[in-house]
């Protein structure tokens, strides 16, 4: 047991940004079935184990009951309560974020994860309050990873439209046809079950959508927005050091001129790449296209 939270540790530190949104989301888990076992000792009966569970992590479509509990609005998008539901959401992740991490970096997955859940809760609470069919159903709780993880494979399918998939190891498939079902599905199930769960989804598209046309702008403020901080245990207690002087040879700084012409450069091979994945798919890239591109997108 010792090395199995040892190793799960080790993860959680250095493992990359899928695998810590998946430990993390986990770990929610974890605390809701002990949670529920706890309730369910003390002959708390099931309506009222789920009642006390969503009241706390759980957002509504109330103003009122997301202000008292505005930490909900956070925590939603890695909590679930069934076994199903986080089982699929997490090979959903598992597909998406290794998708988004061939051509993008950590930090645009984890704010995109985060970002992309707020702006699915946001539709679903604006959709409930607005539209007549909801009327008094504004305190139904909303939980789920669906809507982040509907947004990172939005914004990796919209930004590389011609990268392919292959489904069960056999279909190879462009994956923003994959996501254009995905869609399709929650547009056509809203009327049908589970509206709001479904417009959340929505939600978390369009902002994947909005998100994949400003990646190449390294000014955009969701892209210099680092995140990460929330999932680098090792960064949270880190000390400073005393600033030690080693004497080195300067390295001679080179002109304006040199500078603009390595940065012309620089973005000239990208903009060759970008061209080459949307023509051919990014299996077409020789694997020193694929390392370039990622050391550039971390410079973005």
């Amino acid at each position: 047991m010792k090395n199995v939270r040892s190793e799960i540790g080790q993860q959680f530190r250095h493992g990359d940004m899928v695998t810590k949104l998946i430990i993390f989301n986990l770990f929610v888990f974890l605390i809701v079935v002990v949670w529920s076992l706890l309730l369910f000792l003390n002959k708390a009966d099931k309506a009222t184990i789920e009642f006390t569970i969503l009241n706390i992590l759980a957002p509504t479509a109330s103003w009122e009951h997301n202000l008292t509990h505005p930490w909900s609005m956070f925590l939603y998008m890695f909590t679930h309560t069934s076994l199903m539901h986080i089982l699929l959401n997490m090979l959903m992740l598992y597909f998406s974020g290794r998708l988004f991490l061939n051509f993008l970096d950590e930090k645009k997955l984890l704010n995109t994860y985060l970002f992309g859940g707020i702006t699915g809760l946001l539709v679903y609470i604006l959709s409930f309050n607005l539209f007549p069919v909801f009327e008094g159903r504004e305190n139904i709780p909303i939980i789920g990873a669906s809507a982040s993880v509907m947004a990172l494979l939005v914004a990796v399918s919209f930004r590389f439209p011609s990268a392919k998939v292959h489904l069960f190891g056999v279909f190879e498939i462009k994956v923003i046809y994959v996501a254009f079902l995905f869609i399709f599905v929650d547009l056509f199930s809203i009327s049908r079950e589970n509206p709001g769960g479904h417009l959340s989804h929505l939600g978390g598209a369009v902002y994947g959508a909005f998100a994949s046309a400003f990646f190449s702008y390294s000014r955009f403020f969701l892209n210099t927005l680092d995140l990460t901080l929330l999932f680098s245990p090792a960064r949270w207690f880190s000390r400073r050091t005393r600033m030690k002087v080693v004497h080195s040879v300067p390295k001679r700084p080179i002109s304006d001129e040199q500078y603009n012409d390595i940065k012309v450069s620089k973005q000239q091979r990208i903009d060759q790449i970008l061209d080459k994945i949307n023509k051919s798919g990014y299996e077409s890239l020789s694997k020193e296209e694929k390392d370039f591109l990622y050391k550039a997108s971390k410079d973005v």
